[in-house]
């Protein structure tokens, strides 16, 4: 993007899918396979939720019935609503991750904990292992609670507090 570009958005989704520019906001419903994008939402009008960390975009897989796949930068693919709105592109500060910190107190001005100090020998036992992916995770819309029933009582009751009796002399 340079200074000066318009930034354009809609909420339709087009049987033919849009031509896209970095910057742009559709539903992902509306862009081709294999855009890259990121600020996602998980649910429609629930604001982005997914794809947001500095350098990072989600890629779109595939289209099935009334669901399109999103792949995370983690890899892990989750299914998305098609009006579920995203923006296209990647995010700025790519090398946000590879920055030098350069001592282990400024690793705790940025909130990083301290990782162990017990150095251990690792074995074959501890290399990769190559697992399959989890399957594709589906959000599905939240079905609302039954509504919380509120009983108020309007000139019922007595007029004056109610002092406790006791028996104890004083």
């Amino acid at each position: 993007m340079k200074v000066g570009d318009l930034i354009k958005t809609s909420s339709y989704i087009p049987r033919i899918p849009v031509r896209p520019k970095e910057g742009d906001a559709y539903p992902v419903g509306a862009l081709p396979m294999g855009t890259v994008v990121n600020s996602v939402e998980v649910f429609p009008g629930d604001g982005a939720r997914m794809v947001k960390a500095a350098g990072t975009g989600g890629l779109l897989m595939r289209k099935l019935s009334n669901k399109v796949i999103l792949q995370l930068p983690s890899k892990r693919e989750v299914a998305l609503d098609p009006e579920c709105m995203a923006t296209v592109g990647r995010l700025s500060n790519i090398d946000h991750g590879n920055k030098h910190v350069g001592s282990a107190q400024r690793r705790r001005w940025l909130g990083r904990r301290p990782a162990s100090g017990l150095w251990q020998r690792k074995t074959g036992y501890n290399g990769r292992k190559i697992r399959p992916l989890p399957p594709v995770k589906e959000y599905k819309a939240k079905i609302p609670d039954t509504p919380v029933m509120k009983f108020t009582l309007n000139g019922e009751g007595p007029t004056r507090p109610v002092i406790p009796s006791t028996d104890r002399v004083t």
